[in-house]
């Protein structure tokens, strides 16, 4: 069986704005004893969905659009890694309450600093392979021109 066609772009936007509302939304004095076990769920299914979709990014070279995917991917990351370090810095009002949860998220955390890096080290080199391959083509072009050159003569 086929494997089903991921919609990157969908999927990274639709988390972006999923944990972007979370961390809005921890700014509010929410009653813990209502939301603290399903933000941390859906926080722990964050983590799950985003490194199953990073890893589908990062096996796949060939690609198309796969370094604009990767950087909203680090983007998603950032904004990811930010919503935890509010709760683990208790910069929420809810944060008090996710004690139980506190090594778990540690975790998370380290685990998207460590992808963030990654992609970085990733497009850095990247940015040096195009420059490499464009210098390349021209020159492969110029040769070309060359020889057309010394055909006519």
């Amino acid at each position: 069986m086929a494997e089903k066609v991921i919609h990157y772009e969908d999927n990274i936007f639709f988390l972006y704005i999923l944990i972007k509302t979370m961390k809005d939304g921890l700014k509010l004095d929410l009653a813990a004893g209502f939301f603290n076990q399903k933000i941390a769920q859906d926080i722990f299914f964050y983590a799950s969905t985003i490194d199953h979709i990073y890893k589908k990014l990062k096996t796949n070279p060939h690609l198309l659009k796969r370094i604009e995917y990767m950087k909203n991917m680090q983007r998603l990351k950032k904004c990811f890694a930010e919503l935890i370090d509010d709760i683990l810095s208790k910069r929420a009002p809810l944060s008090l309450s996710f004690g139980s949860y506190t090594e778990r998220l540690r975790t998370v955390a380290r685990r998207q600093e460590d992808d963030i890096n990654e992609i970085r080290t990733l497009l850095t080199s990247n940015k040096n392979e195009k420059t490499d391959s464009e210098s390349l083509v021209s020159a492969e072009e110029f040769k070309y021109l060359l020889a057309r050159e010394e055909e006519n003569s």
